[in-house]
């Protein structure tokens, strides 16, 4: 067998070749390091995006729900309001009425009759105003206590829109909020996961 005689010009080229190896595989060794930092801080990238936006999505929420929890406190206020202003209308009503009872029952005592007669007289003709008012209103004679919840009604409905008040607003609102209220809890949840 024959050995392999190299030259000194043979000696360089090869060591140039060797060192062309080891330097290409420094570079591939940085690289896969470069590849491998870069994919460290994409994932951080990633978890830092998934921070932020995780935070902007519930403090969106959180003021939404903030901002609906003031509505629906107004709201409520409002119909808090208006009610004491119909149970007033109510009672300036039944005010007026005892009033013209009273007032009829003097007249007619003051014209000679005596108390009893006048008080059954005033109740008579109140009543028959009563159910002429329940004929107009209603389309038919009805009890007492259907005209008054119907004139309730008529009052309440009225107020409402002289107020530009929604009553339906309330629940509406409740549901949005528990809506978001779970959202928010969701979304909590999901990123704890």
């Amino acid at each position: 067998m024959e050995t392999i005689r190299f030259k000194k010009s043979d000696w360089v080229i090869i060591a140039i070749v060797v060192l062309m190896i080891v330097a290409i595989a420094i570079m591939a060794i940085n690289d896969s390091k470069k590849e491998d930092r870069n994919e460290i801080k994409e994932q951080e990238k990633e978890k830092k995006n998934r921070l932020t936006r995780f935070i902007h999505r519930w403090s969106e929420l959180i003021d939404q729900i903030s901002m609906e929890l003031k509505d629906l406190q107004l709201t409520k206020e409002m119909e808090a309001m208006l009610e004491r202003k119909i149970a007033n209308y109510v009672k300036i009503v039944i005010g007026i009425f005892i009033i013209a009872f009273f007032a009829f029952v003097f007249l007619l005592y003051a014209n000679g009759m005596d108390i009893v007669t006048s008080l059954l007289n005033a109740a008579s003709i109140l009543s028959l105003l009563f159910f002429g008012g329940s004929l107009l209103i209603a389309n038919r004679f009805t009890e007492p206590n259907a005209v008054l919840d119907s004139f309730i009604r008529w009052v309440r409905n009225t107020v409402y829109k002289k107020y530009n008040y929604d009553p339906g607003l309330i629940p509406v609102l409740e549901k949005s909020i528990s809506l978001k209220e779970l959202e928010v809890e969701k979304l909590i949840l999901k990123y704890r996961n």
